[in-house]
């Protein structure tokens, strides 16, 4: 039901938080991270750098984040990090 393209955003969310009220998985506390902007530019650097097909500089810019423990995801939407652990 998530992925039903009629839904709205708004709808999707409210769906996923009356999941989340029988699940406990806390969907709210879910957050992406703050990170200084200079980590922002470099992630939109790599992006630019995947959509010139320069895969060695995207390749290194996310070797970079992941040294400062930054985790990155690729998605449809574009790129979204977590902080790793540990």
């Amino acid at each position: 039901m998530a992925r039903d393209a009629s839904l709205r955003p708004p709808d999707k969310l409210a769906l996923i938080r009356e999941m989340d009220e029988v699940l406990g998985l806390g969907v709210d506390a879910f957050r992406r991270p703050e990170i200084p902007d200079a980590l922002r530019t470099r992630i939109r650097e790599r992006e630019e750098a995947r959509a010139a097909r320069q895969w060695a500089t995207a390749d290194a810019i996310r070797d970079e984040l992941t040294a400062q423990g930054l985790q990155l995801m690729d998605t449809a939407d574009g790129t979204d990090w977590y902080r790793s652990h540990g």
